[in-house]
């Protein structure tokens, strides 16, 4: 069952790579830079080797017999395209990364690359309108030199911000 899931990411991913986005019901989320993008548009590139790179949320994945509690699957670019030579997986269990792998938290439901600080690296936003219940959230993961990193994660949630009411789906639309 991996086996096939994993082919069907790659696939998409390979797919994504030629610079649309593609956000699929109940499939793995997909954000790579727009193809409507001006042709001095920068490229999603994580470490700043020039070459784009992508992010890939499998809102549906199941880890360690939780279910639906979703990942985040990094694929770098290089001379000859799109490899999985050097991909990281991410979930909220993975050192670094606040939170707790709950059933149907579905992390990495919204992705967005952008570059946050200017130094022509980008860093990625993840969001889910799941976690705790549907109170939702916001990950944003930083890039250096080595590309993004679960060192310093940020965790932005509804109360983060001032919101006290429950249900909120906060994080559940991101913008690309």
């Amino acid at each position: 069952m991996h086996r096939v899931r994993r082919l069907a990411v790659l696939a998409t991913a390979t797919v994504v790579s030629v610079g649309t986005a593609v956000l699929g019901a109940g499939g793995p989320a997909c954000a790579v830079p727009n193809s409507k993008a001006p042709a001095t548009g920068k490229k999603a590139d994580f470490n700043g080797d020039g070459y784009g790179d992508i992010a890939i949320g499998v809102m549906q994945e199941s880890i360690s017999g939780v279910r639906t509690t979703g990942a985040v699957t990094v694929l770098r670019g290089s001379s000859k395209g799109l490899t999985g030579t050097g991909s990281v997986s991410w979930h909220q269990n993975t050192a670094g990364v606040p939170g707790v792998n709950e059933p149907y938290d579905m992390f990495g439901t919204q992705i967005s690359l952008v570059d946050m600080n200017g130094d022509g690296r980008s860093e990625l936003a993840v969001g889910t309108r799941s976690e705790n219940i549907t109170e939702g959230n916001v990950w944003y993961f930083k890039s250096g030199s080595a590309g993004l990193t679960t060192s310093g994660v940020v965790s932005i949630g509804p109360k983060t911000v001032g919101l006290t009411a429950k249900y909120r789906a906060f994080g559940g639309y991101l913008v690309k």
